[in-house]
C-alpha cells in the first residue's frame, strides 16, 4: 500500500527508477493526491494501514495543513470550471465521459479530504482548534458555497434524466446516477467533518442558517447525519431557529420528492402491480421486512428494475439505497398511490 502511494502515477502503473530518482530528488514522491486517490481506493479493504501512513505522513511533515488548504482551493477552482460549463443534460452535447471523469475527480479529493481531517482530528492535537485549519465560518464559508453549487447541479441532473426502468437500464445513464450519488454522499461526509471542527456555537448556527437556503441539501444531510446531534451545541434561541427550520424543510422537500416521482410515472398504481410475479416479489419483501409499506416496497422494486436480489439488500443496507428512497423511508412519507 505504501509502495502504491509513492510509486504509483495517475493511470496506476509505477514508476520507472529514473523518473522514481526525480520524483525523489524533487522532494515530491509523496504528495496529498496520491494520498486521496490511495484513501479512496483502499479505506474500505485496508483502514489500518492507510490511517497509520496518513499518522506517519503528518508526523514526519510529508504533508502539511497548507496542502490540505491548497487541496480545498484546488477543488474549489476546479468546481467553479466544471459549473461555468455544464451543458443541460437533455442537450445532444451533453458529454457523459468528461462529466463522469470530473465526478470521479471529486470523489477522490471529498474522500480524502474527510477521512484525512477526521482520523488527523483525532490524533493530532492543534488539529482540535477549527483555526488551525481555518475552518471558522468565515473562511469556510467560499468553500462551502461551491460545493453547494455543485450538489444543485447534480440534484438538477437527477431531475431530469428519467428514471423509468427502460431508460435507467442504460448503461450511460445508470452509470452516471450511480456515480452522482456517491459524489453527493461524499460531500455530505465532507460538510459532516467541517460541521464537527466547528467549535463555535454561533459559528455553526451561522453556518447552518446560510447553508439551510439549500433546502434539498440540508434535508438529505439530516436524512444521514441528523441535525439534531449538532444543534446541541447552539444556545436555545438558535435551537428553537434551527428546528422550526428543519421542520419545514423536511415537509417541503418530501412533497416535492413525492411529486418529482409523481411526474416520472414512478407512483402509478404503485402497490398495486398489474402482474402476478412483481404481485408475489411485493408480499415477499413485505414478509421479509414488515415494517414497511406495500408502496414503498414497490417503489424501490421498480427502483431495482424489480429485481428481488437487489432491492432485498438495498433495504437490509440502506447505504445501498438513493438517498430520494432513503429519506421517504426515514420520514416514513410514503403513503398510498394517487
Amino acid at each position: 500500500l505504501f509502495l502504491f502511494m509513492t510509486a504509483a502515477v495517475d493511470d496506476g502503473t509505477f514508476l520507472g527508477k529514473r523518473n522514481h530518482q526525480l520524483l525523489k530528488k524533487e522532494n515530491s514522491l509523496f504528495n496529498t493526491k496520491r494520498l486521496f486517490r490511495a484513501i479512496s481506493i483502499f479505506k474500505r479493504s485496508n483502514t489500518v494501514a492507510v490511517e497509520r501512513i496518513i499518522r506517519e505522513a503528518y508526523s514526519s511533515r510529508q504533508f502539511t495543513e497548507a496542502d490540505v488548504l491548497s487541496s480545498i482551493k484546488t477543488v474549489g477552482q476546479d468546481l467553479n470550471d466544471f459549473v461555468a460549463n455544464f451543458q443541460d443534460p437533455l442537450s445532444l452535447e451533453f458529454d457523459y465521459v468528461n462529466t463522469e471523469d470530473f465526478l470521479k475527480k471529486c470523489l477522490v479529493i471529498f474522500d480524502g479530504l474527510s477521512y484525512v481531517l477526521t482520523d488527523l482530528n483525532d490524533f493530532v492535537a492543534n488539529f482540535q482548534d477549527p483555526l488551525s485549519l481555518e475552518f471558522d465560518y468565515v473562511n469556510t464559508e467560499d468553500f462551502l458555497k461551491k460545493c453547494l453549487v455543485i450538489f444543485d447541479g447534480l440534484s438538477y441532473v437527477l431531475t431530469v434524466i428519467p428514471l423509468t426502468f427502460t431508460e435507467l437500464s442504460t448503461f450511460s445513464n445508470r452509470t452516471l446516477l450511480i456515480l452522482i450519488d456517491e459524489t453527493i454522499s461524499s460531500v455530505y461526509a465532507l460538510f459532516h467533518v467541517i460541521l464537527s471542527k466547528c467549535s463555535s456555537g454561533d459559528d455553526l448556527y451561522f453556518m447552518l442558517t446560510d447553508v439551510s437556503q439549500h433546502e434539498r441539501f440540508i434535508f438529505y444531510y439530516d436524512v444521514l447525519y441528523p441535525l439534531e446531534d449538532i444543534i446541541d451545541r447552539c444556545n436555545e434561541q438558535q435551537k428553537i431557529i434551527l428546528n422550526d427550520t428543519i421542520a419545514h424543510i423536511k415537509w417541503s422537500q418530501t412533497s416535492l420528492i413525492k411529486e418529482q416521482l409523481r411526474n416520472r410515472g414512478q407512483l402509478a398504481n404503485l402497490g398495486s402491480p398489474e402482474n402476478e410475479k412483481s404481485q408475489e416479489a411485493i408480499v415477499y419483501l413485505i414478509e421479509l421486512l414488515p415494517h414497511l409499506s406495500a408502496q414503498f416496497v414497490h417503489l424501490c422494486l421498480r427502483h431495482f428494475g424489480y429485481s428481488v436480489e437487489e432491492t432485498v439488500n438495498a433495504l437490509l443496507n440502506v447505504d445501498e439505497l438513493p438517498l430520494d428512497l432513503r429519506s421517504l423511508m426515514t420520514t416514513q412519507a410514503l403513503g398510498h398511490s394517487r
